[in-house]
C-alpha cells in the first residue's frame, strides 16, 4: 500500500511540474517573445530578404540578393557590392524599434515629415511580399524620429539611430577591395617604377631578383604583400578626374601560378597637388580607388630595407669549438658535455660562450657593402680579430672584424660571403676577450 501511495504522489508531482512548465516557464518565454516582437517595426526574416531599396527625395539605391546570397547593385548600375555592408543592412531590418504609437488623422503626415519622408526603406522578400518603412522628422527633443509602415496609418517613434543606420550613400555600400588575390598563392612580385624591384618565392622563401640578387627579409616582403591584400579604398574617383593612371608611378604585378595569372595594381597620382592619398586601379576592373599612402611609402624605402640583414646563418648546436685569433695568438675553447673548457682543462663561463653564439645568431647588419673591392679599406686585409666556429675538425663558420665605422659599429666579413657587413661593436666586444675574461668565476 505504501508503494502505491508513493507512485501516486510521484505522478501528481510530475503532472504539477508539467503544469508549471507550460503555464509559467514556457508561458513566460512566449510572453517575453511577444513583448519583444511588439517593440519591432518590421519583424521579418532577414535571411528571406531578396532586395533592399533606399530612397531619398532625390535619389535611389537598390541592392539585390541572389539565391546563393550574393549581393549586387541594381541602382546605380555597374557598382561592385560590399557583401558585408549589404548583409548588415539586411540584418538590421528586423531590428528597427518602434516606441510609442501616435494617433493620426487624415492630412497629419506632413506634420511628422512623412508626407515626403527623408528616407524610405523598402524590402522585397523571396516570397514576393514587400514591406516599407518611412522615416520622417525628428521629435522636438531630437531623440526619436517619426516613422510609419507603408501598410499602416499609425505613426510611431523610433530611435534616431535607425535613420542614421539606413542613411547610406552608394559609395558606402560599394566593394572597397583594391586588389583581389590569395596572398599565400603569390610566388613573385614585380614592381615597375623609376626602378625595377622584383621578388621570387621558392620553397616558401623570398629572394630579391632585381635590382640585385640577394636574400630578402621575409617579414618585410610578407608585410608588403599583406598591405596590398588588405588595402581598402577610402573613396572612389570620378571618371573625369585627372588620376595619373595613364602613366602610373608604379605597376605592381603579383603572379599566381595556380591560376597562371598576374594580379596587377596601377598606382597613379595623388589626390592633391601638394600630397594626399593616391589613385589606384586593378588592371582587370573599372573602378578607380583612392587609398592611403601605405603601399607607396613601402615602395619608396631604400633597397636595404628589403634585404635579409642576418649576419650569418649557422647551426649553433653543431658548434663544438670556438677559436679566437689575434695575429699569431690563438685561444681555443672546446665543448665537453655541457661545459666549455680550455686546453689546460680550465672551465669557461658558459654564459659568456652562449653570448658569443647569440651575438652572431641574432645580430642584424646595419649596412651591407656588396662589392667591397679592396678589403684593406675596411681593415679586413689583416683583421685585428678572426673567429672560427668548428664542429670537430670541420669549420662551421669563419668571420673577421675590421676597422671601426663611426663610434658604434665595426666592419665584419665572412669568407663565405662576398659582402662586407656593418655590425654593432657590442658584437666585437663579445669576442675581444682573453682567457681570464672567460674563465668561470664560480669554479
Amino acid at each position: 500500500m505504501k508503494f502505491k501511495g508513493t507512485t501516486a504522489l510521484f505522478v501528481v508531482l510530475v503532472g504539477l511540474a508539467g503544469w508549471v512548465y507550460f503555464t509559467d516557464i514556457r508561458g513566460r518565454e512566449q510572453r517575453e517573445q511577444e513583448a519583444e516582437e511588439s517593440t519591432l517595426a518590421l519583424p521579418v526574416d532577414d535571411e528571406a530578404i531578396a532586395e533592399i531599396r533606399i530612397e531619398y527625395p532625390d535619389r535611389t539605391i537598390i541592392g539585390g540578393r541572389s539565391e546563393d546570397g550574393v549581393w549586387t547593385f541594381v541602382t546605380p548600375e555597374g557598382f561592385e557590392a560590399d557583401q558585408g555592408e549589404w548583409d548588415l543592412l539586411a540584418s538590421n531590418i528586423p531590428r528597427i524599434e518602434r516606441d510609442e504609437t501616435l494617433t493620426t488623422e487624415a492630412g497629419e503626415l506632413e506634420r511628422y515629415g512623412l508626407e515626403n519622408p527623408a528616407l524610405r526603406v523598402t524590402v522585397g522578400m523571396t516570397d514576393g511580399a514587400t514591406h516599407q518603412v518611412l522615416f520622417g522628422a525628428q521629435n522636438p527633443r531630437k531623440i526619436y524620429n517619426y516613422a510609419k509602415l507603408a501598410s499602416s496609418d499609425d505613426v510611431f517613434f523610433t530611435p534616431s539611430s535607425w535613420l542614421r543606420i539606413f542613411s547610406k550613400e552608394a559609395d558606402e555600400l560599394r566593394d572597397k577591395t583594391v586588389l583581389r588575390f590569395e596572398q599565400e598563392n603569390i610566388d613573385s612580385i614585380v614592381v615597375e617604377g623609376a626602378a625595377r624591384l622584383a621578388f621570387q618565392k621558392t620553397e616558401g622563401e623570398w629572394t630579391i631578383e632585381a635590382p640585385l640578387v640577394a636574400a630578402a627579409d621575409q617579414s618585410e616582403v610578407s608585410t608588403f604583400l599583406g598591405s596590398i591584400a588588405f588595402a581598402r579604398a577610402t573613396g572612389f574617383a570620378d571618371s573625369e578626374v585627372e588620376n595619373g593612371l595613364d602613366s602610373p608611378q608604379f605597376r605592381i604585378a603579383l603572379h599566381d601560378p595556380a591560376e597562371d595569372v598576374d594580379h596587377v595594381l596601377l598606382v597613379g597620382g595623388q589626390t592633391e597637388e601638394d600630397g594626399g592619398d593616391y589613385y589606384v586601379r586593378d588592371l582587370m576592373r573599372a573602378p578607380v580607388f583612392v587609398v592611403n599612402d601605405e603601399i607607396v611609402t613601402k615602395l619608396r624605402r631604400p633597397l636595404f630595407d628589403w634585404r635579409d640583414k642576418t649576419v650569418a646563418s649557422f647551426d649553433r648546436e653543431a658548434v663544438t669549438a670556438i677559436e679566437l685569433k689575434r695575429g699569431e695568438d690563438r685561444l681555443v675553447i672546446e665543448r665537453t658535455g655541457d661545459d666549455w673548457v680550455f686546453a689546460d682543462g680550465r672551465v669557461a663561463d658558459r654564459s659568456a660562450v652562449a653570448g658569443m653564439l647569440n651575438a652572431i645568431e641574432f645580430e642584424r647588419a646595419s649596412a651591407i657593402v656588396d662589392s667591397p673591392g679592396s678589403l684593406g679599406s675596411f681593415g679586413l686585409a689583416s683583421p685585428p680579430l678572426e673567429v672560427t666556429f668548428r664542429s670537430g675538425s670541420a669549420d662551421v663558420l669563419r668571420f673577421a672584424f675590421g676597422s671601426d665605422v663611426g663610434e658604434d659599429d665595426i666592419y665584419w666579413k665572412s669568407p663565405d660571403d662576398p659582402a662586407v657587413k656593418t655590425v654593432s661593436k657590442d658584437v666585437f666586444d663579445r669576442f675581444d676577450v682573453t682567457m681570464e675574461d672567460l674563465i668561470d668565476p664560480g669554479i
